[in-house]
């Protein structure tokens, strides 16, 4: 995408106030900019990087230029940064575990599991188990639906006892390799009648089944 003047002029907060005048409180000129410096860079690709290398004398509108080449220049930058937040939940191992007596932290979780649920996120099967062992309060685990992938399909859904051990739609053990892609299996992903079955099984758990009609 090429550069134009209008874009210019959106990323910059100091072009709003002549335009807007008392339309609006001063304070949104700088949330402006920084929404339409997201959407141009991050969601329509535009690559012309000059106005943000260039830097803004505003220190918040600097940051927000100076984050945004990061993520433009950072490969996989949105997994990395999901990571960073299931990390922080403890849903991914860290040296720097969570704290689980937060009365914050379940809401917190709750944000990063639908994230990766609309991103189809998928974890190592060995990283999983790890975060599950190292979790104090397991049933973040254990009440969800898993599914094995492979090449984004699923293959096997099947549920976590606490002691890591996963188990099928028939209530048998499911092979768990080290290395197998496993992420949050959806309601859109079964047919009728998994679909009754796993309801009745998660629900026994303690858990709900997700739905995920926006990820298709």
């Amino acid at each position: 995408m090429t550069s134009s003047p209008t874009a210019v002029w959106l990323l910059d907060p100091d072009h709003y106030r002549a335009y807007f005048t008392d339309q609006f409180h001063p304070a949104y000129d700088s949330l402006m900019a920084q929404a339409w410096t997201t959407f141009l860079y991050c969601y329509c690709g535009w690559t012309d990087f000059a106005p943000l290398e260039k830097g803004h004398r505003l220190k918040r509108m600097n940051a927000h230029y100076q984050a945004t080449l990061e993520r433009c220049r950072t490969p996989d930058w949105a997994r990395l940064e999901l990571e960073k937040e299931l990390r922080k939940t403890g849903l991914l191992t860290s040296e720097t575990p969570p704290d689980w007596s937060s009365p914050k932290l379940a809401k917190a979780q709750r944000l990063a599991l639908t994230k990766a649920l609309v991103c189809h996120y998928q974890w190592r099967a060995s990283d999983l188990l790890a975060a599950l062992a190292a979790a104090e309060q397991p049933e973040v685990f254990t009440n969800l639906l898993w599914g094995v992938y492979r090449e984004d399909h699923l293959e096997t859904a099947f549920l976590l006892n606490r002691d890591g051990t996963a188990s099928g739609e028939d209530g048998q053990p499911v092979d768990l390799p080290a290395d197998a892609r496993v992420g949050l299996a959806a309601t859109t992903e079964l047919d009728k009648k998994q679909l009754a079955l796993w309801k009745k099984r998660v629900k026994d758990a303690g858990g709900k089944l997700h739905s995920s009609s926006w990820r298709d």
